[in-house]
């Protein structure tokens, strides 16, 4: 299936309005800061609810005494996570008509561009 790629008034459309399945004016704490920084996730679960751990890998995390900071535990009950993984794969099929197909790896994901197409 050919995707049709969006111009750039949808694609500033969809930043504004992201397709999220809870109210939209869901507001943010006053004293938010932006956000913590993860680039490795592990997940399990119970028969009631799911764990995902975010961590923070350093490139010289296979040295000696180097560990991953740990950064959040999220807990979601199985519904929010069906919910979850249904943005997620909207967020990622509108990421890759933007930016071209993410490549799954065990390290993370690559970006392989459309001129590698």
């Amino acid at each position: 299936m050919v995707k049709k790629k969006r111009s750039s008034e949808e694609q500033q459309e969809e930043r504004e309005m992201p397709s999220v399945s809870f109210p939209a004016a869901l507001p943010l704490p006053d004293d938010f800061q932006g956000g913590k920084y993860a680039n490795h996730v592990t997940v399990g679960h119970t028969q009631w609810e799911f764990y995902l751990d975010f961590w923070r890998v350093e490139p010289d995390a296979g040295k000696k005494g180097a560990r991953p900071a740990f950064v959040e535990r999220i807990i979601l009950s199985p519904h929010n996570v069906k919910g979850l993984m249904d943005a997620l794969k909207e967020m990622v099929e509108g990421f890759e008509l933007d930016w071209g197909i993410v490549l799954p790896n065990m390290r993370g994901a690559k970006l392989r561009s459309k001129k590698e197409e």
